[in-house]
């Protein structure tokens, strides 16, 4: 939903949205975490297979090194998945957008 969101903020003059894609890695550095890890990596599974590519593309398991290449400073992990699609949000920078595109629309706020 974000590249609609963010095609419609602009439209307005709201450039600066807070929004990057960065990739996503998502980590299993202790025992106790491989089974939130294989739950995480059957659900990619599942969304692929399902043909939901699109929240699952390009989502692949990593090894340890390339993990810890892809987060400098992370110890290597046991296991790892990486999206090349991952993305962040810095909520204030999105809230001003909003509030830019709100105010070009019409809206009058204090």
């Amino acid at each position: 939903y974000y590249d609609d969101l963010l095609a419609q903020l602009r439209a307005t003059g709201a450039d600066d949205c807070g929004y990057e894609v960065c990739g996503a890695l998502i980590v299993a550095l202790d025992d106790d975490e491989d089974e939130p890890f294989e739950r995480a990596f059957a659900n990619v599974v599942r969304r692929q297979r399902s043909g939901r590519i699109a929240a699952a593309a390009g989502v692949s398991e990593v090894g340890p090194r390339d993990a810890a290449e892809l987060f400098p400073g992370l110890r290597p992990p046991r296991r790892a998945l990486y999206s090349p699609n991952g993305a962040r949000v810095d909520g204030r920078r999105l809230a001003q957008a909003l509030r830019v595109a709100a105010s070009a629309m019409g809206l009058d706020y204090h």
